[in-house]
């Protein structure tokens, strides 16, 4: 997969998806040659490209240590095609190429409908399942009103620049670790992946990177104990204010940040984390991963 494909790429994700002008794919290939999104097209006899797999590289760090694992991506068969096998031969080639290009371990969180693919045909494993926490809002039903209104990106956009301590971030601060954990490294190479929309607002010891669609749908909340009541307390008038009536956030069971809030908000089972071990000994499980680091936010 190359410069070459990317009008087929996109080609394939419209029919697949059917909904309006899909998001170009190019920006997943511009991570330089070490990042680069590793991926395979399939092609029809007509010549028309018919499914796609690809993984995210990305460093993680644990300790001292600092190496390159992927995160699963992208997965697009058309629908005259399915229920061929297309999905388990690209990733057999896809994860070929991962292991010669030292890439220690692939993860990611699949939903319901592609868990069988990962676990049952490509011996994924599963030991681990994220952590969904719900916190409510309480906000005027005038804010709801208008959240509701066809005007309302426009309007909460303009909530947000009003606010000075809420920003576009420029970098994406590290994570409270665990002794012995670790997690994504999350440089600039990173951020170029995460997708348009993402605000964080900051305070004394706590930074928070979000996004607003439904409902306030939290990346990442780095805190201590000695902040994170503050920073709940800013995120839920923020929250308020925007109109939306809940707090989502999504964390490793055991992490830093799931510790503090286990008595704080409400939590529900999330997504499972599953993960291939590639040219790695270490156990992936070892990494603790939050809702900013999933392919979909």
């Amino acid at each position: 997969m190359d410069e070459s494909n990317f009008v087929d790429l996109n080609t394939l994700k419209a029919a697949v998806y059917q909904a309006g002008s899909p998001e170009p794919l190019e920006r997943f290939f511009s991570g330089g040659e070490e990042l680069r999104t590793i991926g395979y097209l399939a092609y029809d006899a007509a010549d028309m490209a018919c499914a796609y797999y690809g993984i995210f590289p990305m460093h993680v760090t644990r300790g001292s240590s600092r190496k390159l694992a992927a995160q699963s991506g992208s997965t697009m068969t058309h629908p005259h095609h399915q229920g061929r096998g297309l999905f388990k031969t690209l990733a057999a080639q896809t994860f070929a190429t991962a292991r010669q290009s030292q890439i220690e371990f692939v993860f990611g969180f699949p939903n319901r409908n592609s868990y069988p693919g990962f676990v049952r045909s490509l011996g994924w494993e599963h030991r681990r399942t994220m952590t969904n926490y719900l916190i409510p809002v309480r906000t005027l039903p005038f804010n709801m009103a208008r959240r509701h209104s066809s005007g309302v990106t426009a309007w909460q956009a303009k909530v947000l620049r009003k606010r000075s301590d809420v920003f576009s971030p420029t970098e994406i601060q590290a994570p409270h670790y665990s002794s012995g954990r670790g997690g994504a490294v999350r440089d600039a190479a990173y951020l170029h992946l995460r997708k348009s929309g993402l605000y964080a607002i900051s305070g004394l010891n706590w930074a928070c990177y979000f996004k607003i669609g439904r409902w306030m749908e939290v990346g990442d909340l780095i805190a201590t104990s000695d902040s994170i009541d503050d920073a709940l307390s800013e995120l839920k008038g923020l929250a308020g204010q925007l109109g939306t009536s809940l707090i989502s956030v999504h964390t490793a069971p055991g992490s830093h940040l799931d510790r503090l809030l286990w008595l704080r908000a409400r939590a529900k089972t999330g997504l499972p984390y599953c993960h291939l071990s590639l040219n790695s000994p270490e156990d992936p499980d070892n990494y603790d991963f939050a809702r900013i680091d999933y392919d979909t936010y």
